[in-house]
């Protein structure tokens, strides 16, 4: 599976399998297409981590910080699919969600 994609940055170019129970799974459910990249890629998860997406090849596509704190990385472009592909955009409205959460949070105390 090629992992540096050529074609229009904004074309997804494979598939990721997305674990349950995960804030990728609440956005995109069991599976999503993705534009790819990246020529590394994660080989282990740090303490506190877990593997939330994958590629059919089993290279980890995106990891997510275990608990209430918003730490998502993923190894794609959503940002370079999201005028295209507008569900994209479901990741980082969910992260201002987040953050006008925690600042409201903080503003009340």
């Amino acid at each position: 599976m090629k992992h540096d994609q050529y074609n229009n940055t904004s074309d997804p170019s494979h598939s990721i399998m997305i674990k349950d129970r995960t804030r990728l799974h609440d956005l995109y459910g069991n599976q999503a297409l993705i534009n790819s990249f990246h020529h590394q890629a994660i080989k282990d998860v740090a303490p506190g981590f877990e593997v939330s997406a994958w590629a059919k090849d089993g290279v980890i596509e995106a990891i997510e910080k275990q608990g209430e704190q918003f730490v998502v990385g993923v190894q794609w472009h959503p940002e370079m699919m999201a005028k295209e592909h507008t569900s994209m955009l479901k990741l980082f409205k969910l992260f201002m969600e987040h953050v006008q959460q925690t600042a409201t949070k903080k503003v009340s105390i």
